[in-house]
């Protein structure tokens, strides 16, 4: 079997495509009430809030809304 190669670009922009009709069907399936991503970020880390940054982002593009919590380095698991 030959390699192929793969445009990675193109295909993150059709797969966003394909998510946005899909949250927009969800939308009117709803009422007007579009998905939520929620994110929890604990601490500081700047390769975590460059992660949570990433993926609200993909949120609003595609059309869902984003929920995020950041908290202490010092947050138990119990809080």
């Amino acid at each position: 079997m030959p390699a192929q190669i793969l445009d990675g670009k193109a295909v993150a922009q059709q797969t966003e495509e394909e998510l946005s009709k899909r949250v927009a069907q969800l939308i009117e399936k709803s009422g007007g009430q579009a998905p939520i991503l929620a994110t929890i970020l604990v601490g500081g880390d700047p390769a975590s809030a460059t992660y949570v940054r990433m993926k609200q982002n993909a949120c609003k593009r595609v059309g869902m809304e984003s929920i995020a919590v950041e908290m202490s380095e010092k947050t138990t698991t119990e809080e």
